[in-house]
């Protein structure tokens, strides 16, 4: 299973590479959707974790375009303790800090989700 990681945070994002790693997963980092290493490597329906900060930076249509495309099979948003007003049922929202115990936690079943598309 691919992840792809657009975090902000250096240490957020150096400790979800190093623990998404232990499991195995394939990961690739990107400081935005438009990096042409997205465009060559995302095949198959992965995982883009985005944090917040980086999400409400961003134009609300880029992001309806983002939610659209197939080769998303599963959006996460790190949030702050302070949460997110605006939720979209279509990203799972995690709380940046235990993200990394969550994700662990739900990747097995994302894989086998994402294996049946």
């Amino acid at each position: 299973m691919l992840l792809v990681l657009i975090v902000q945070d250096n240490g957020q994002q150096s400790g979800l590479v190093a623990r998404m790693s232990l499991l195995g997963a394939k990961l690739i980092t990107a400081h935005d959707l438009d990096s042409p290493v997205l465009t060559r490597s995302v095949r198959t329906p992965a995982v883009l974790v985005l944090d917040h900060d980086w999400a409400s930076a961003q134009d609300p249509v880029r992001l309806d375009r983002l939610l659209d495309q197939p080769h998303w099979g599963k959006l996460v948003l790190l949030i702050g303790p302070e949460g997110c007003a605006d939720r979209d049922p279509r990203f799972i929202y995690l709380d940046r800090r235990t993200a990394h115990d969550e994700i662990m936690a739900a990747m097995p079943a994302w894989k086998a989700e994402l294996a049946l598309r």
